[in-house]
């Protein structure tokens, strides 16, 4: 069989994506006749958030990236901050957040960030309002140097453990009542 240009496009692409597009049998399949009784097409973007690692939260993909754009509508600080937002949306889901072990420090950082950003929109003083500025200039050589600088302006203990100078600090502003 021959193809015109257009039509081995459209093929190449389908054999391309085949294995994307095809997901298991639905419930009610037995009711559909050949091929749809057997597969069914699905999101493309719940195959690909299936087949993508989670985010790095390494200070060379976050701060120290010049992709993370901190203050910009585009850029890797954007995307993250409303994932972020939506996830702790309410009280509840913070205070499980806050509590979890699990949460990497990085992760952590941008709630303390976007926390301090929104503490300045509503015109209240934050102490924490200095080292965003830092933070967002690339003033730090890394988590470390961030968070001996954190726990100075926040006057919490200082730590070697950087998620615990982080929920402190978090703690002394009010995330739980007003979020990110």
């Amino acid at each position: 069989v021959v193809f015109s240009r257009p039509m081995a496009i459209v093929a190449a692409r389908a054999a391309l994506f085949a294995p994307l597009l095809l997901a298991a049998p639905s419930a009610c399949a037995s009711s559909r006749k050949g091929i749809a009784a057997t597969y069914r097409p699905t999101s493309l973007h719940r195959q690909a958030a299936r087949m993508c690692p989670p985010p790095s939260w390494a200070w060379e993909d976050t701060w120290g990236s010049p992709d993370w754009r901190w203050g910009y509508a585009v850029g890797t600080a954007h995307d993250r901050a409303a994932v972020l937002r939506r996830q702790l949306a309410h009280r509840a889901s913070r205070d499980a957040w806050l509590r979890d072990k699990h949460v990497d420090p990085g992760e952590r950082l941008l709630a303390l960030a976007l926390c301090t950003q929104l503490q300045g929109n509503l015109g209240r003083r934050c102490p924490a309002s200095p080292l965003l500025s830092k933070l967002a200039q690339g003033s730090f050589a890394g988590m470390d140097d961030a968070c001996a600088h954190l726990a100075e302006a926040m006057e919490v203990e200082q730590s070697n453990n950087h998620g615990e100078v982080l929920v402190a600090s978090l703690q002394r502003l009010p995330f739980l009542k007003d979020g990110v």
